[in-house]
């Protein structure tokens, strides 16, 4: 509570009940001490990518028209969730249906209603402080294969394409047009493609991917782009650097030049290989302390926000472990039931991690070298970590007594 007094508390437990016929009773004293330490308001940027067309699992597995009031009833129990846990970033998707795109020949007609009644509930209700625009495109087959454009009802098509090109020439400076006359613009990132790789069959898809973010940049003037990355080619193309925590790792002393550069850097983690590694990860099988310790990653090493891909990507039993092609715990961290949603352990964490690393960022104001010692008392390297609970409790505990002081 941002109101309890700071002090010492003591309280008493009384526990009664029957054992064997018998009744029983047993008194616990326990002690609390409050220290006069307030977690500020979250400077971590944090996006978890949810889907809001799988509602049917929150209602008795009937189907769930979208934008229905039933549909918004839903949509809220979600948003209240991701809001209580640090979520500060909402993921734009599928745009075609949000924007109501619609082709006439070849001119293109939207609508931007159901945009920004989104856009304003999650301000009113998500907390929102960056509004993350969807993908444009994606690999038109296999991994490896060409990048194209997600055309309104016209599926994937090459970038040179006549649709292709006509959808971002017309909709894009609508769009730019909208979020400044909404005041928008300056909350506003762009995605292009998901996870240019180096894999991708000689880097041939790194030229498509700096084409298409030329358009972008044309047409959403002084708008970032935020990319989930495992490349380190895309330097002046990609504003907000978001590269897999194993990457993070292996091209540090790059993203560190970057940071030094100016640029944002965040990180993110999923189920792809670690490459012999034990990254921290909020896979079931996990330690929970891992979960946590995501964010004294980004603290330790100046990555300032963290993109998870899977917040409620539900398939037909949501159940831990019912998605095949991720590990358990990759694909979803909430749980739903009738109406609701319950937010799990792994969830938590992530929350208490995203204040410890706000606690560690006010304790740099005062004495950064200490913030640093601390931080790095947990998190020994990027895939090595203090596991040994009392330990870790010991180290915040000297957080909180640093900051108290």
């Amino acid at each position: 509570m941002r109101d309890a007094a700071d002090g010492n508390y003591t309280a008493t437990l009384v526990f009664t009940g029957t054992v064997n016929g018998k009744g029983f009773k047993i008194t616990k004293q326990v002690n609390a001490k409050v220290y006069p330490v307030t977690v500020p308001e979250q400077t971590l940027w944090v996006t978890n990518w949810f889907v809001w067309d799988n509602f049917s699992f929150m209602n008795e597995n009937r189907p769930v028209e979208k934008f229905s009031e039933r549909w918004w009833e839903l949509f809220t129990e979600m948003v209240h969730i991701m809001r209580d846990h640090g979520q500060n970033t909402y993921w734009m998707r599928d745009w075609t249906s949000l924007f109501n795109l619609e082709y006439t020949g070849t001119q293109l007609s939207w609508d931007f209603t159901n945009f920004d009644r989104i856009v304003e509930f999650l301000i009113r209700e998500g907390n929102l402080k960056r509004i993350e625009g969807g993908i444009l495109g994606a690999r038109m087959g296999e991994w490896g294969t060409d990048f194209g454009i997600y055309t309104p009802k016209g599926g994937t098509r090459p970038l040179d394409d006549e649709m292709a090109q006509n959808y971002l020439s017309q909709f894009l400076p609508a769009l730019y047009s909208h979020l400044k006359s909404k005041g928008w613009a300056e909350m506003y990132v762009q995605h292009v493609f998901d996870e240019p790789s180096v894999e991708d069959g000689n880097n041939k898809n790194i030229p498509l991917y700096i084409r298409v973010a030329e358009l972008v940049k044309k047409h959403l003037p002084g708008i970032p782009i935020i990319e989930a990355l495992s490349t380190t080619d895309l330097v002046n193309t990609v504003d907000i650097l978001v590269p897999r925590l194993d990457y993070f790792h292996k091209d540090y002393a790059f993203y560190r030049e970057r940071q030094e550069a100016g640029d944002e850097v965040w990180f993110y983690n999923c189920c792809c290989s670690s490459n012999g590694h034990d990254y921290a990860n909020r896979f079931l099988e996990k330690p929970l302390a891992e979960t946590r310790y995501t964010h004294w990653i980004n603290y330790l090493y100046g990555a300032t926000g963290y993109l998870h891909w899977g917040f409620n990507w539900w398939r037909e039993n949501p159940s831990a472990f019912s998605n095949s092609q991720a590990p358990g715990g990759d694909a979803w961290i909430v749980y739903p039931t009738c109406g609701k949603l319950y937010a799990s352990m792994r969830l938590k964490a992530m929350r208490d991690g995203i204040n410890d690393y706000e606690l560690l960022k006010l304790l740099e104001q005062k004495a950064p070298d200490k913030a640093k010692e601390l931080a790095g008392a947990v998190i020994k390297g990027f895939d090595s970590y203090e596991l040994d609970i009392r330990a870790f409790r010991l180290t915040r505990l000297a957080l909180l007594k640093a900051l108290g002081e």
